[in-house]
């Protein structure tokens, strides 16, 4: 989710630079789109938004999960150890 969101998060900022500032006609496959200006600006600049917020919770979604996998181990690691220590070895 994270390099999805990374790939997608400088494409609305060329469709505005393109289609807005420079006056270029918008690509085939968002022809369907309003061709005015503002309306552009609003739907491009929310969509700039929307992919940074979504990238954010995939990026903390990450973070927790390496947490936790991280404790997981730690745990097992500290487990193992502890058993080792409380098994009566014969001499």
């Amino acid at each position: 989710g994270i390099i999805f969101f990374g790939l997608l998060e400088p494409w609305p900022l060329k469709v505005i630079f393109d289609s807005v500032f420079l006056d270029e006609p918008l690509p085939q496959f968002l022809s369907s789109l309003p061709q005015d200006k503002f309306t552009l600006l609003a739907v491009f600049a929310g969509a700039s938004v929307l992919i940074s917020l979504l990238r954010g919770v995939f990026s903390y979604l990450q973070q927790v999960f390496s947490h936790v996998a991280g404790q997981k181990i730690v745990s097992a690691i500290r487990l193992a150890l502890f058993d080792h220590l409380q098994i009566p070895h014969d001499q």
